[in-house]
Parts: structure tokens; sequence; C-alpha cells
């Protein structure tokens, strides 16, 4: 119900967004449901198990549970080409439950069928766009591995340990998205 509920809603809650469709009563039961996914995403339980074998990149498989310890969903988080990317590949009612828990927790991404199967593909922003404590520590644990195996050098160690710290850099207000940067000052020495 979960995974159906939250799908239809996303696509309910943007298009009266992007049409201007401002009816009161039907925007308002849309965030009560929407508020009601989302209570239930942050019940779940997040559990992360690091595969470093000889001879394979790391990885890192991200399982999602109910409150009864019984594996709702699940994703791989591997480093390729230069960026971490979390991928699910199956069957459509999975990817679609794990596209929905990854949307109540703040990631922005739809199930896609490819070649016969389901996909659900998240690159760096979105992975740091997920702000639950168990999903960031899977992360930063991929993140050290990676930098201890020698495949990620220091400096990338470090930027994708500060973008997992500080988030994503795109701030939505009112339907429009800002990106913010911080511009560092230098001393000219006078």
């Amino acid at each position: 119900m979960f995974a159906t509920a939250w799908a239809e809603l996303s696509r309910l809650w943007r298009f009266g967004i992007e049409n201007g469709l401002y009816a009161d009563h039907i925007l308002n039961k849309l965030e009560g449901i929407r508020k009601y996914v989302e209570e239930y995403a942050n019940r779940l339980r997040i559990e992360y198990t690091l595969y470093s074998l000889p001879g394979v990149d790391p990885w890192v498989e991200v399982r999602f549970k109910d409150e009864r310890g019984n594996e709702i969903a699940h994703i791989n988080i591997r480093w390729y080409h230069n960026k971490l990317h979390a991928f699910f590949n199956g069957a459509r009612e999975k990817a679609e439950r794990l596209a929905s828990i990854l949307n109540a927790l703040g990631a922005s991404v739809e199930a896609k069928e490819l070649d016969g199967k389901w996909r659900v593909d998240l690159t760096t922003d979105s992975i740091t766009a997920i702000r639950c404590k168990e999903w960031l520590e899977a992360v930063r644990a991929l993140v050290e591995e990676l930098h201890k195996r020698g495949i990620v050098n220091e400096e990338q160690r470090d930027r994708l340990l500060a973008d997992i710290n500080a988030g994503p850099n795109v701030v939505e207000i009112a339907g429009v998205e800002l990106s913010v940067w911080e511009k560092l000052a230098t001393n000219t020495g006078s």
C-alpha cells in the first residue's frame, strides 16, 4: 500500500504544483497522505552490509526493513565513473516500492523500465539528499573503504565526505530550485 500510495501522491503533488492547481481541499488531503507516508518511511529500519572482496571494487547493500524486521526493499551503492552510484534492477513492484521509499526519505527518483527489467538509479547528489543517519553511515563506510583500498584519493574522499555531511546544494523554495554556493574570501595581504 505504501509504495502505491506514495508514487501516485508524488505524481499528483507535482502535477498540482506545476499547473497551479491550488484547490485547498485537495492539497490538504494530499498533504495529510504525504505526512502519513513520510512517518511510515521514518519508522523503517535501515541496515547495511559493506562488501569488500579481493579483486572486486567494494560496495554497500542497503536494506530497508519494517518494524517486524522483514526486508521491504534493498539497493546497492558502488563507485562508478568517478561518482557514487546506487542502483536496483528487478521486478516492477519492487522497483516502485524502492523508489517510493527513497522519495519519502528525500531523494528524487523514479522506477524506469530498461530492457524488460525495472531500474532505480541514484547518483551522488540524490544519494546525499537522503538525510537518514543509517543511510549516511552506509555511504560513509563505503567512501572510507574506497579510500582505504586506493580507489579514491584523499581529495576525493574529503569532497565526498563533505557532500555527505552537508547534503545537496540545491534548495527548493516555492517550486523554484536554487543552488547555494559559498564564495571564499581571499586575503590580498595589503
